[in-house]
């Protein structure tokens, strides 16, 4: 079917004054090297892949428009005139990048390094300095940017980055991204400068500095101090200023900054500070530290490997430095693929308001802001929510939803990733807890997909590595259980990245969830002895190796590969028998062998799993046997709690799962000028309504049961035709007509 580009319109969110906008598109296979915006000052960037570095599934597209970018963006799969197709072209660089040394001392004091304790706190004096900072120049304008960071007292210094390196990633017609990196050490211990900088044509740029404590010794250090941007140039006018209190917009003198992305750092309580010395501007981003697991770590404190980034824009023209995001339509991202594969149209209807409520419950009640800390969900920390809320965000068009999700998956990046050694900080069990399972890694895969910061994706790939050292060194054993989290994740990495390693690694991971299967029957709980044990194969580990199962079904899928498909339909079909077992603990802490007919499936934990588990299941193996009719009549039964119960949930199983139940029961798709239908299981599984996204505008549907039959009413303010097939039965209507089935 053909590709509906031409009812593609992308909503501009953010103000009318904007002068650069930019969006993270999906694109469907079948036009993703094709397609294109229509703006004369526009191009595109991939950032994930259906084929690796050929053909893009992600691209970050960008538009720039002095006089205010529009409200509304096109797209065309036409050629530019003259031929070209978009990405070809490549920016004639209207920006200057160069680094200069501003203090070199290359004597030094020599120290034993078989000592490696006396290796932290020598005196900065007694060290090789070679300090830089970074010069932008831009239409006879220029800005100096140099990272740095106090001693240990929070007051002295400061000092700066070294060894500065500038790495250019990529260009295009509209912007050019460089990284920039450097090494910054206080006279006590060290912090990483990872600057990513997005350069656009009009003089506009997009700043994100990541400070970080990363390993550079073999001993993992703390760091005690504050960072600070200093920004310096020849007719910059520095000011005094109190963040949030003074704004976040300031001029100057040639630089226009602003600062509102990263307000969430500060408030009234924690300000942060402009401060002019001497001719420079200080940026100073907070006030002090917070690890939200150590509420009585000092207040010049970070934790050894973690990090912390900073976002903002500035401007070296007349162009503001404001950069709008644009939004696309829910029903886009399913034709490419998002969240599900198979081309089903979102729906909203029984289930879809549980990711709504677990993301307003995340963001007003849960999320910390205006402090070091901002985006932590503080017990609601997962490793899901960036990714689920993004989700979200895709299937809803809500802008602040997108404001929050890309904050938190920042802080899942800064702050539960070690950077040492790229474990990940489980919340559950205090700082010093890590586990397999929870090494998660999508927030960052998800974050990377709506920036392009090398940060995020350095990130992810180094945590997916990590996750799967810890999985392999433990192997071989009977037990996985919640240890196949990521196994997902390392799915999605193969569906995004197209890389040979990420296939391999899935494949493998899977093989291994086969073989624990063929042997004992049931996947265990997770790996484990004594006081951590990991035999007892609960429900809610079933439940999550069913899903890890099914992601990478989606994987095979997108290949073609019926054959692996099969084959995981039925592992799927042998864990379905125990997580439908009423006399099986949920979880491991709830075991009692004394206890019968525990009936755990009349429960929203069971359940949040199983309306994504059941509709796919049947989607993949193309038909509803007793087994997925077993599993989807419990998702529907008349014993489950209210739903607003069910955002008590994980905050993962909340987000990520139940948007599946609904498209995949209702089963509607393109078919032409219209729209067809292929319900799941009879009307007790469906919805009383349901509300449907279409290229053609939103088409509610009700359904009407009567004795010995069921009415679906059709409604919509554009008239497109509608097939529903059931039951053997195929009824021709409209968009505002009914079909009636004898039930």
């Amino acid at each position: 079917m053909k590709c509906p580009v031409d009812k593609l319109v992308l909503e501009r969110v953010g103000p009318a004054e904007a002068t650069v906008g930019m969006i993270s598109l999906p694109l469907p296979r079948e036009v993703a090297s094709t397609l294109r915006l229509t703006h004369p000052h526009s191009a595109m960037q991939g950032v994930a892949w259906w084929e690796r570095h050929k053909v893009p599934r992600r691209s970050l597209a960008f538009v720039i428009d002095d006089k205010g970018v529009p409200g509304t963006l096109k797209a065309t799969t036409a050629k530019r005139a003259g031929g070209k197709r978009p990405g070809k072209a490549k920016l004639v660089s209207p920006w200057q990048v160069k680094t200069r040394i501003t203090k070199e001392k290359l004597d030094y004091t020599p120290h034993k390094f078989s000592d490696i304790a006396s290796l932290r706190g020598v005196p900065a004096g007694e060290c090789t300095t070679v300090e830089y900072e970074l010069e932008l120049g831009y239409g006879g304008r220029s800005l100096v940017l140099q990272m740095g960071a106090t001693e240990k007292d929070g007051k002295t210094g400061p000092h700066y980055w070294q060894n500065v390196q500038i790495d250019r990633l990529w260009s295009n017609e509209v912007v050019e991204a460089v990284r920039v990196g450097g090494i910054i050490y206080n006279g006590d211990s060290y912090l990483w400068g990872d600057l990513y900088l997005l350069l656009f044509a009009n003089g506009v740029a997009h700043a994100a500095q990541h400070f970080v404590t990363t390993l550079l010794h073999p001993e993992s250090y703390d760091f005690q101090g504050l960072p600070v941007i200093r920004m310096g140039g020849g007719n910059l006018k520095p000011l005094n200023a109190t963040l949030p209190a003074d704004g976040n917009r300031f001029e100057l003198g040639d630089v226009t900054l602003n600062l509102a992305d990263a307000l969430t750092l500060c408030s009234a309580e924690h300000p942060a500070k402009l401060e002019a010395v001497n001719g420079s501007q200080f940026y100073w981003a907070f006030d002090r530290v917070f690890n939200p697991q150590k509420p009585d770590c000092g207040p010049l404190e970070w934790a050894p490997g973690t990090a912390r980034t900073v976002r903002f824009q500035f401007s070296l023209s007349n162009a503001e430095p404001v950069i709008a995001r644009y939004r696309a339509p829910a029903w886009w991202y399913t034709l490419a693929g998002e969240p599900w594969p198979g081309g089903f149209l979102p729906v909203r209807g029984r289930y879809s308001v549980v990711s709504d409520m677990k993301t307003d419950e995340i963001r007003t009640k849960l999320m910390t802001r205006g402090r070091f800390d901002a985006g932590s969900a503080e017990l609601g920390n997962d490793g899901f929510i960036g990714s689920g809320m993004l989700r979200n965000y895709y299937l809803t068009g809500s802008p602040e939803i997108f404001k929050d999700a890309l904050d938190y998956c920042y802080f899942w990046a800064d702050w539960a990733v070690d950077h040492r050694d790229f474990s990940v900080h489980q919340w559950i069990g205090g700082w010093g807890w890590k586990t397999c399972a929870y090494t998660k890694f999508r927030d960052l895969l998800m974050g990377y997909l709506e920036t392009g910061d090398p940060y995020l994706q350095d990130g992810v790939e180094m945590v997916a590595e990590r996750y799967w050292t810890w999985f392999r060194a433990n192997w071989p054993r009977c037990t996985i259980g919640r240890d196949s989290f990521e196994v997902s994740g390392w799915a999605w990495l193969w569906r995004f990245f197209r890389t040979e390693h990420a296939r391999e690694r899935t494949r493998e991971l899977a093989r291994m969830l086969k073989l624990v299967l063929e042997e004992r029957g049931v996947i265990g709980g997770q790996m484990g002895a004594g006081p951590h044990p990991g035999y007892l194969s609960s429900l809610y580990m079933s439940g999550v190796c069913m899903i890890s199962l099914l992601e990478v079904a989606e994987a095979e899928q997108e290949e073609g590969n019926e054959s692996a498909i099969q084959e995981i339909v039925g592992l799927l079909h042998r864990v379905h028998v125990q997580f439908n077992r009423s006399d099986v603990e949920l979880f491991p802490s709830n075991y009692n062998p004394e206890k019968k007919d525990w009936h755990a499936y009349r429960g929203t934990t069971w359940a949040c799993l199983a309306v994504r588990i059941y509709p796919e299941m049947i989607r993949l193996q193309g038909h509803t046997d007793d087994a997925t009719l077993l599993g989807l009549s419990r998702c529907v039964a008349p014993e489950l709690p209210p739903i607003t119960e069910f955002a008590s949930n994980r905050a993962g199983d909340g987000l990520l799962q139940p948007v599946f139940y609904d498209p995949l029961v209702l089963g509607c798709r393109l078919a032409g000028d219209g729209v067809s239908l292929e319900p799941l299981g009879t009307p007790e599984h469906w919805a009383s309504a349901w509300s449907v996204s279409t290229p053609f505008g939103e088409l509610k549907i009700t359904v009407e049961r009567q004795a010995g039959q069921v009415r679906m009413v059709f409604g919509a303010t554009k008239r497109f035709p509608v097939t529903v097939r059931w039951a053997g039965k195929t009824i021709r209507t409209t968009s505002k007509g009914n079909a009636v089935f004898i039930v």
